[in-house]
């Protein structure tokens, strides 16, 4: 009868399996969740909010923003780029502390839980340098 064999171990430095991996497809998922619900804020304050139309509509377009900027950082955190993770721990980082505010609702506290759960998995996955 053969010996069971060890189960396999994951790749280090990155590789499929890995922590930095795991924590890297964390990340693309959450920017993707900001830039979804950064969409979705940007369209309902856009067309449908209560109050001022002007100044929601301004706050509007620039949830739109935010949502490109967050699908575009999520593109790189998948391309594995260093320096793409580094500006998007940033903007995760600057996104959380915008986000707060005197009265904050529910909408509030999902984007600023959202934004430090991003940073603390980019900043678990920022790839090495190349060794010259």
């Amino acid at each position: 009868m053969p010996a069971p064999s060890a189960p396999p171990r994951p790749a280090a430095n990155g590789g499929p399996g890995s922590l930095r991996a795991r924590l890297r497809l964390g990340a693309a998922l959450a920017l993707g969740l900001l830039a979804a619900l950064s969409l979705a804020l940007a369209v309902w304050l856009y067309f449908f909010a209560p109050g001022s139309q002007v100044a929601a509509g301004i706050v509007g377009v620039g949830f739109g923003v935010a949502a490109l900027v967050y699908g575009l950082l999520t593109r790189a955190v998948v391309a594995r780029s260093r320096v793409g993770h580094l500006i998007a721990g940033a903007v995760c980082l600057a996104g959380a502390v915008f986000s707060v505010s005197a009265s904050m609702g529910w909408q509030e506290w999902t984007l600023l839980l959202v934004n430090l759960a991003a940073f603390a998995m980019i900043a678990g996955s920022v790839p090495r340098r190349a060794s010259a």
